[in-house]
């Protein structure tokens, strides 16, 4: 069983484009690719190696709760994953390191790709590290990192070059933009994403054309997606540590719908200047279409 506890999670990565991440194109960046699948922290406290799931601690003081698709076994006879953090203790650095564990499902990458940990991030006392003493760390205590495309000020057009340049598999999925100097007009630090057409959760805010008496169906035709759909899915499968079944219908539901209030109500009520929504059938019209989707993919 996985055992549930507050500690210090990777932040949210926003979308490019979004008031989260307004200006930090300004901002000198780096451009990774992005690998899709679970995301996992490592750290020692008080002596003991922790591992932890994007929510949950998988392994903590010789206990396994979750094996986690050989990811326990894994980081556990990694023998410079254990140095670095080792080392990092004795400088007493407070470190957590941030990566992706890269197992086969929907998405198909190569197949030398998979069954591997990926670092992208360190985080350092207080703060993320400079991402090139990340990339640093990583080399000299052999760890893989995701491909770091460039480094530089981009503008869209620029950033389009890097579209179909993945080393893990045939597509490309979306990019993360960092810059350790940038603060958004919330006064946070933020990363942005931007991502391939056919992972859109999306469709383009811009382009939406309801009326009064339809807002509720111009936001489900703009927000409930497979891609969100999927993206929920997986989420759900990585805490449960189980083949999505019907069981999990109504949490899918409920989770697909709370995604869109947290993701995008900000964006519509700004765009569309505050219209009226009538919830309760924002949410009806959402579950249905959300429901054609677990159709399409054998779930209902």
């Amino acid at each position: 069983m996985d055992k549930k506890e507050n500690y210090n999670k990777y932040p949210k990565i926003h979308r490019l484009w979004v008031d989260e991440t307004d200006g930090i194109l300004y901002s000198k960046v780096s451009v990774h690719e992005k690998i899709d699948w679970a995301n996992v922290s490592i750290w020692i406290d008080n002596n003991w190696l922790i591992i932890a799931s994007r929510n949950l601690i998988i392994y903590e003081n010789w206990i396994t709760y979750n094996e986690f698709n050989w990811c326990v076994d894994y980081i556990l006879n990694h023998k410079w994953i254990n140095d670095l953090l080792n080392d990092f203790m004795n400088d007493n650095k407070d470190c957590i390191l941030y990566g992706e564990w890269l197992v086969p499902h929907t998405v198909s990458y190569f197949e030398k790709s998979y069954h591997e940990f990926y670092l992208f991030d360190i985080w350092d006392l207080d703060r993320l590290m400079c991402f090139n003493d990340v990339y640093d760390f990583a080399f000299e205590y052999k760890i893989k990192t995701p491909k770091l495309f460039w480094e530089w000020v981009y503008t869209k057009e620029q950033l389009d070059k890097f579209v179909w340049k993945s080393e893990l598999w045939e597509k490309w999925e979306w990019i993360v933009i960092k810059s350790n100097t940038f603060i958004n007009k919330f006064w946070r630090p933020s990363y942005a994403k931007k991502v391939g057409i056919d992972f859109q959760e999306t469709k383009c805010l811009k382009d939406w054309s309801f009326t009064k008496q339809a807002v509720e169906l111009g936001i489900v035709d703009s927000c409930v997606t497979m891609s969100r759909v999927e993206k929920i899915i997986y989420k759900i499968e990585d805490e449960s540590w189980e083949k999505i079944s019907i069981k999990y219908i109504a949490r899918i539901l409920s989770s697909v719908y709370k995604d869109i209030i947290d993701e995008e109500m900000w964006e519509i009520l700004k765009k569309h200047k505050n219209p009226i929504i009538e919830f309760k059938k924002l949410n009806r019209l959402t579950i249905n279409k959300i429901k054609t989707y677990l159709v399409e993919l054998w779930i209902l």
